[in-house]
């Protein structure tokens, strides 16, 4: 490994130091050049060097000879993060600025092309696998409709497998608190669709290990027909996909407001999704709340996550009521559901073939009470127990919940839990009562990490915890720090336990001076 190390960091240092070889005899010139350029030719070996470089270095190594350009050549256009760097590879193509007035900012207008001639595009667009098509800010875009009618037919980009669209200032807009994808967006989504795609994310991410669920732009109901008819048409190949279609209606008042409605018209807007027969995980919005929509995503074969987007502005329940056939979701493992009300989470857990198969269950707690007869998680869990779920995790995100009936401690026995995150959103001098008496219902329980807002435990109560849960192997709990140096003879006495795993403790706390002597303490 280290010779491996010592040949990259060589190889580098001769083709960005030319000067370098002034100093050598012309024999070790051309045998240093050509050990560097063997270096480039092991692809494992390429894809290290230019992961580990800035962008520019690869760019200067790429203009170095010809030999370099090609070995080097799919890494660097692996991903591309702008539209126009593509476009401006295609004649007629790229953004063209009008200096009309000296006083004035210039006019930018991103000029897209009436004809392909890829002769030089297509040098580069075989490599390009990640696409994230944001573009600079420009004030118009010239030539849509027909540039979008030249690439109908073709895949500009035929060994692309994900678009990811960062949303920025310049291509969504908003009103309020709402955001929304705007048309060029979506026409660059279109124009650079591909039969190899796979992943299809529009505004919508992840960052770290949660969904960034606030920030989260919607997509208006007619772009997002115009859109996925071209998608159920060139990416049957599709596995990921995440949009939220909705409809904004904006109040032109003083306060700006918005309001989110998830409803529509067209029932048989969904049934294009059976085309999508490799789709195994979809993020969409709460327009896929009734009947008709959860009927066609219910027969797909390898659907094994759905997660669901509401909004706090929509109260509107949804799928009262609802029956589906025992066979429905084959392969659903994992749901998440957020920002929805608890009528709409209780409908969707009441229905057996949702739930029956699940691995895991992701519940953003809902920020108000809403009509209809569920109204808090001892609704829900009650749901789970009847109907058999297999749920294995459970994540409640803004946990916020009062004691827990003994009729429903009774639902919690009958969950087969091994992982359990509970976040809360507020402080209670009831946090470890109603802890304790959730994990005494759960000795198969693993894996509990409890987020908690103020609420902080002393070491006490974490042993409590640990005694209750034989299995345990993985705590994550805020810890009071004053209790780490607070020790009695009967701490020290080892907890019981059935797991062969070392204890994984998680927590943030002040360890105070003496730090080392504490610590040893502590473990």
């Amino acid at each position: 490994m280290g010779y491996i190390f010592s040949m990259i960091c060589f190889s580098l240092f001769i083709i960005l130091r030319p000067r370098f070889f002034h100093l050598l005899s012309m024999s070790s010139q051309v045998h240093a050049e050509r050990t560097a350029l063997r270096v480039f030719g092991i692809p494992e070996l390429a894809h290290l060097i230019c992961g580990t470089i800035p962008r520019y270095d690869n760019v200067s190594l790429m203009q170095t000879c010809r030999q370099l350009f090609h070995n080097i050549l799919p890494f660097v256009w692996e991903r591309v993060d702008q539209a126009d760097t593509l476009v401006s590879l295609i004649p007629g193509g790229g953004v063209v600025t009008y200096n009309l007035n000296p006083d004035l900012l210039p006019y930018m207008v991103m000029q897209l092309p009436s004809r392909l001639d890829l002769t030089r595009f297509n040098i580069y667009a075989p490599y390009v696998k990640r696409f994230s098509p944001s573009t600079p800010y420009v004030d118009e875009y010239a030539g849509w409709e027909s540039f979008l009618s030249c690439v109908r037919s073709i895949d500009l980009l035929p060994n692309l497998e994900t678009i990811y669209l960062p949303v920025r200032d310049h291509n969504e807009y908003s009103y309020g608190d709402v955001k929304a994808i705007d048309t060029d967006c979506v026409n660059w989504v279109t124009a650079f669709l591909s039969s190899s795609l796979r992943t299809l994310q529009l505004g919508y991410w992840k960052q770290g290990p949660y969904w960034n669920n606030r920030g989260a732009p919607w997509m208006d109901f007619s772009l997002f027909d115009s859109l996925m008819a071209v998608v159920f048409q060139k990416c049957s190949g599709l596995r990921s996909l995440s949009i939220l279609p909705a409809s904004v209606r904006h109040d032109e008042g003083y306060a700006r407001s918005s309001q989110l409605l998830f409803s529509r018209g067209n029932p048989q807007a969904y049934l294009n999704f059976l085309q999508l027969n490799n789709l195994s995980s979809l993020r969409v919005s709460s327009a896929i709340l009734n009947l008709d929509a959860l009927v066609t995503l219910s027969v797909l074969p390898s659907l094994e996550t759905l997660c669901i987007h509401g909004s706090d502005l929509d109260r509107y329940i949804s799928c009262d009521g609802l029956e589906l056939p025992i066979e429905a979701f084959p392969a659903l493992k994992h749901l998440e559901l957020t920002a929805q009300t608890w009528a709409n989470i209780g409908n969707l857990c009441s229905a057996k073939p949702i739930v029956l198969g699940l691995h895991s269950l992701t519940i953003e707690y809902p920020s108000y009470q809403s009509e209809g007869q569920y109204h808090s998680l001892h609704d829900i869990i009650p749901l789970l127990a009847v109907n058999n779920s297999s749920i294995a995790t459970l994540v409640l995100h803004g946990f916020r919940t009062t004691l827990v009936p003994p009729s429903v401690l009774q639902s919690w026995r009958q969950l087969p839990l091994i992982d359990l995150h509970l976040e809360w959103s507020f402080d209670t001098d009831q946090a470890f009562s109603i802890i304790s008496s959730i994990i005494s219902c759960l000795p198969l329980l693993e894996v509990l990490k409890l987020s908690m807002a103020e609420y902080v435990f002393d070491l006490r109560e974490l042993r409590t915890i640990v005694e209750h849960l034989p299995r345990l192997r993985h705590l994550r709990a805020p810890l009071e720090e004053g209790s780490v140096t607070e020790f009695v003879e009967g701490d020290f006495t080892p907890c019981r336990s059935q797991s062969n795993e070392s204890l994984y403790l998680e927590s943030n706390f002040y360890l105070p001076t003496p730090q080392q002597e504490n610590a040893e303490r502590l473990a």
